[in-house]
């Protein structure tokens, strides 16, 4: 049976309250009837979510021997769903910090983009032809240099021919 629309969010609170109830130290047990008031107090009667199925019947909670059974069994239902819970919880936690190793890295890969594309936007166009134009003057000047040693090596050269 799935959830009623109307009821999810009166089930997801009582899904709060269990996990708050655990994290505050509660254990099951001997405090079930704390547990079964909390969760009457939410409204979760019924919930079907992936790996958890809780359902809160009514059974007489008195400490007649007959009615064990029915407790124990209640008690291995909520502990199951409880275990549940903390498993999906620890995976979400590890997928948060995934999520936020990667978000940290996206974040400066962007920053180091915009950095690089302002750069180039703000490039003063006068300095960057001046540059060009030493370069292109060093090269000419280089080239020179090496048909000069050229011609004089070929000079001696014919000197011993």
């Amino acid at each position: 049976m799935s959830p009623d629309p109307s009821s999810i969010a009166d089930q997801y609170q009582a899904a709060l309250v269990l996990q708050n109830y655990m994290a505050n130290g509660g254990t099951l047990g001997a405090t079930v009837t704390g547990l079964a008031t909390a969760l009457a107090q939410a409204l979760f009667t019924t919930g079907n979510y992936p790996g958890v199925s809780v359902t809160v019947t009514d059974y007489p909670w008195e400490s007649s021997a007959r009615y064990q059974a029915n407790i124990d069994h209640a008690i291995s239902v909520v502990e199951g769903a409880v275990n549940t819970v903390r498993t999906t919880m620890a995976q979400m936690g590890s997928n948060t910090a995934l999520l936020q190793i990667r978000l940290d890295f996206t974040s400066k890969e962007v920053n180091g983009l915009k950095q690089g594309a302002s750069q180039l936007i703000n490039a003063d166009l006068n300095e960057e032809g001046a540059n060009l134009v030493t370069l292109q003057t060093r090269q000419q000047l280089v080239m020179s240099s090496l048909k000069f040693t050229g011609d004089s090596e070929k000079g001696i050269l014919s000197l011993f021919r």
